[in-house]
């Protein structure tokens, strides 16, 4: 990769930081719409694939900053494509858990097979104690993004 030795280290992270970002959302969207998925709904996914178990209706609204309505039929849409699945919390009958049908994902997961195979490439060229650092960077930017 060609560098610009006029440029310091922290102006090219930001620079690119800021072209992953733009990067990153642009190819969530083309995911997305070649799902048939709202971004939102697509992030919901994600968000679902973290948790095995399921996440309370509430908890993935939070995490979605979406109203109650909303996620409601965010969960529908989900739901009607095979997605995800609406179970009972055994422990609150009140509450809705929702999960990810595994079975419903493949095309999810053949959208990333691509992407995921060039990562593994490029994390294969670093040394276990530069991917530990990048890790740690990459949380701690993680960390910062939440609200």
């Amino acid at each position: 990769m060609h560098r610009d030795k006029r440029v310091n280290p922290e102006q090219l992270l930001e620079r690119s930081l800021r072209a992953l970002s733009v990067g990153s959302y642009l190819f969530q969207c083309r995911v997305a719409a070649d799902l048939d998925l709202h971004p939102t709904d697509l992030q919901a996914l994600h968000t679902l694939g973290r948790q095995a178990a399921g996440i309370p209706a509430g908890e993935l609204a939070v995490a979605l900053g979406l109203t109650s309505g909303a996620t409601t039929a965010l969960i529908d849409r989900l739901v009607a494509l095979g997605f995800a699945e609406r179970a009972s919390d055994p422990e609150d009958r009140r509450r809705v858990i929702v999960r990810l049908q595994e079975a419903g994902t493949a095309p999810l997961k053949a959208k990333y097979r691509q992407i995921d195979q060039r990562v593994r490439k490029l994390m294969a060229r670093r040394s276990a104690a530069e991917l530990e650092v990048i890790a740690d960077f990459l949380a701690e930017l993680v960390g910062i993004a939440r609200p």
